[in-house]
């Protein structure tokens, strides 16, 4: 095992066995319909702005994703960065008005990294966020986004 071509052989291995591993769902979870041509078009979109941008302005009071407070939701999109997302952009960002005054958005586009370990890591998170909202997470198909909806 000291063979460092060894190594890396039953690393790839166990990358490639974790990776599809993670993507086993259940039958009951919504599919989500996002590819990267409806990505781009949200990106183009008015109604979508940088998530850090976003998360830290605090013109229009807080901002949430679903449930999750403003911190919350900043703590995610950092935790997007630091496992390899080279943008992520807040989508279908909208006024909610009543006792609980704030900005929701409807989702998250995240740009996926082109390096295998950091796409791996994007898509268990994203694989373990998009199941807790009842979806069914996408395998890596070499797509350039990933979409994260929120239930509000």
């Amino acid at each position: 095992m000291s063979d460092p071509i060894t190594r890396r052989r039953i690393l790839s291995i166990a990358v490639a066995a974790g990776a599809f591993g993670s993507l086993a769902s259940c039958g009951s979870d919504l599919a989500i319909d996002w590819n990267d041509a409806a990505c781009e078009s949200a990106l183009n979109d008015a109604e979508n702005i940088n998530a850090f941008a976003w998360f830290r302005d605090p013109s229009g009071g807080p901002k949430r994703l679903g449930a999750w407070s403003n911190d919350e939701g900043l703590a995610f999109v950092e935790v997007l960065q630091i496992k390899g997302a080279k943008r992520v952009a807040a989508v279908g960002v909208s006024r909610v008005n009543g006792a609980d005054p704030h900005e929701s958005a409807r989702g998250l586009v995240v740009e996926l990294s082109g390096d295998a370990t950091e796409r791996l890591s994007l898509f268990r998170l994203y694989a373990e966020q998009v199941r807790g909202q009842g979806y069914r997470p996408q395998g890596d198909t070499g797509q350039r986004y990933l979409y994260l909806p929120w239930k509000p």
